[in-house]
């Protein structure tokens, strides 16, 4: 369309705008959708990287090992004086040395209806095989997983522990539980992991 003004003659651009305006919203959709993708992944990368805390142990995860499962419940009687019995050195003097990514967890805040949990990393720091048995849990309100009973020298294990506000009635107050395993490290032939969490 063509407009005149004096000696002049404009052409209008109405004709290519829609094609334009495609253009434009087409190549802000491609922007927006890769833009949500990458967001979503680094998300993703994010929470798994809170939840192992790789700067916090610096074991990877190809040192985790999988074997036998030891499962802790509420209601197992444990005996310290019986896991010192089988914590014995080896024959050339090696012992299993347990080490724990950490031993007590603050959830902080939660609410009463939330079903939460968290990694745990276990891990023998001695040159014998580093033994785990007979876990208990301090409240069915707690229970954990711990996905190896034997792990050797250098390895570690994970153990994943859930807590369920919803087992009592814990509203408006703050309570801490935990598990207690034993082990073969003449050390710590009892470990034990706390968490706490306050139920909003």
């Amino acid at each position: 369309m063509a407009i005149k003004t004096g000696k002049y003659q404009l052409e209008s651009p109405a004709a290519e705008t829609p094609n334009l305006f495609k253009r434009l919203s087409l190549l802000n959709n491609r922007k927006l959708v890769s833009l949500l993708l990458g967001f979503g992944v680094v998300l993703i990368i994010g929470l798994l990287a809170w939840n192992f805390r790789p700067w916090e142990n610096p074991l990877s995860m190809r040192d985790v090992v999988y074997g036998e499962k030891v499962l802790a419940v509420h209601g197992m009687n444990l005996d310290p004086a019986g896991a010192k019995k089988w914590a014995a050195k080896g024959a050339d003097g090696s012992q299993a040395k347990i080490e724990v990514s950490e031993a007590f967890h603050d959830f902080g805040e939660i609410s009463p209806d939330a079903l939460i949990s968290r990694a745990f990393i276990i891990s023998n720091q001695g040159q014998a095989p580093l033994v785990i048995q007979n876990a208990s849990t301090t409240c069915g309100c707690t229970t954990a997983e711990i996905s190896a009973s034997l792990i050797p020298p250098g390895k570690a294990a994970l153990m994943q522990l859930k807590f369920d506000p919803r087992y009592h009635d814990m509203h408006g107050t703050t309570v801490r539980r935990g598990v207690v395993f034993e082990t073969n490290d003449p050390e710590h032939p009892l470990q034990e992991i706390w968490i706490q969490a306050t139920v909003k």
